[in-house]
């Protein structure tokens, strides 16, 4: 298995369109095609700022959004949210950074080992996100995020 990682991490140099052959390793995969900084731009289809999540008279609201993806297999997600009780009008914003680090999973970016400070509520020990060109995929219908690639080749 080894052997065949390693080859197919070096066909996956080649052009992205191998992605799926190397879904099987595990390992993060260097020169990496998924290098880079995305900034979150849509929310179920509404530009940011928007209503996340609703509940118990609370919009949650996700001001900004940004993931990085470097070469060597680590990752951060910087998020700035805001929190609107409806019933007392009040609002709070919260600023979360977390550290990761991913790899690749049946043909997906697996983003594992989430850390977040301060601590957040609701973030799952995984992740998983496509990235087609430009854009970072992450989630589906009314909570599909959507973020664009603004640079690449990201160093520590």
């Amino acid at each position: 298995m080894t052997i065949l990682c390693s080859r197919m991490q070096r066909l996956l140099s080649l052009g992205g369109a191998l992605v799926l052959f190397a879904s099987g390793c595990g390992k993060p995969i260097e020169p990496n095609p998924f290098d880079g900084v995305f900034v979150l731009r849509t929310v179920g289809g509404s530009h940011v700022p928007a209503v996340t999540h609703v509940a118990f008279a609370t919009e949650y609201w996700t001001l900004a959004d940004t993931i990085v993806l470097r070469g060597d297999g680590s990752g951060e997600w910087k998020s700035r949210y805001s929190r609107h009780d409806l019933s007392t009008g009040l609002r709070d914003t919260t600023r979360t950074n977390s550290q990761f680090s991913y790899y690749l999973s049946d043909s997906m970016v697996r983003a594992s080992d989430i850390t977040c400070e301060p601590m957040c509520q609701r973030v799952p020990d995984e992740r998983d996100f496509t990235v087609d060109g430009e854009w970072l995929t992450l989630g589906s219908g009314s909570s599909l995020h959507r973020y664009e690639r603004i640079t690449s080749s990201v160093t520590r």
